[in-house]
């Protein structure tokens, strides 16, 4: 794995090299295979999305990431169905949770993770996400999208970790932390938050799901361990 600043610049030259401004322009997408998983499953980016910007000073860089299991169609993954899943995990499926939020806050600084090394401090039952827990989150989105096909497995941990990469990316490319934005701390702070909800926890599933699709910052929750985050450049 890269660094994120490496996998940044990795993006940007696929950007470059694939046209994105002439996409743009043309109203034309083109999709492109990023890292296959040992399971075959393939890890896509389609680009650019409807929420490209393209001025003359920046462009806002959109782009959806897709999951492709061996004879399934692509799927598109959102911070929403990232955190469904890690609630699944932590919950149903009986991960350890201080072993994740320490490899999740050091993935977070560095981008890197021994997936040999980590499965088995991360071993849990996988079994698909309910039905009840995909009608939760469709209702804690409050008539906003949520593709549910997302969930409709329970993600391995290689494609966990690779999707989630290329989904926080896209905050650093276009809220730079250099520039005093918050990039992937602000993803990275909402799956910390379903950590703490997955065990006992004032705050809920549903309240996660709402900071995630909140435009703007929000408060920081008391009792949470954020520190990690002032280590994230």
């Amino acid at each position: 794995m890269m660094s994120f600043e490496q996998a940044q610049n990795y993006l940007l030259k696929i950007f470059a090299r694939h046209n994105f401004l002439g996409l743009y322009h043309s109203h034309h997408q083109e999709s492109i295979t990023i890292h296959t998983c040992q399971n075959g499953t393939a890890i896509s980016l389609c680009f650019p999305g409807y929420k490209t910007e393209v001025s003359a000073h920046r462009v806002k860089y959109d782009y959806r990431v897709d999951i492709t299991r061996l004879h399934d169609k692509p799927v598109a993954l959102s911070h929403c169905n990232l955190i469904t899943d890690i609630y699944h995990k932590l919950t149903m499926g009986k991960m350890n949770a201080a072993n994740f939020y320490r490899i999740l806050s050091d993935f977070a600084v560095t981008g890197f993770i021994d997936l040999p090394v980590f499965s088995e401090q991360l071993a849990y039952t996988p079994i698909h996400p309910s039905p009840a827990l995909l009608e939760r989150v469709a209702i804690a989105h409050r008539g906003k999208t949520y593709h549910k096909e997302g969930n409709q497995w329970d993600l391995t941990l290689e494609e966990l970790f690779y999707a989630l990469k290329l989904i926080v990316l896209q905050e650093d490319l276009n809220y730079p932390i250099a520039a005093g934005k918050l990039g992937r701390k602000m993803p990275f702070m909402r799956y910390v938050e379903t950590i703490v909800v997955s065990q006992k926890s004032e705050h809920d599933l549903e309240e996660v799901i709402a900071r995630a699709l909140l435009h703007g910052r929000p408060e920081l929750w008391a009792g949470v361990d954020y520190s990690f985050v002032h280590r994230i450049k």
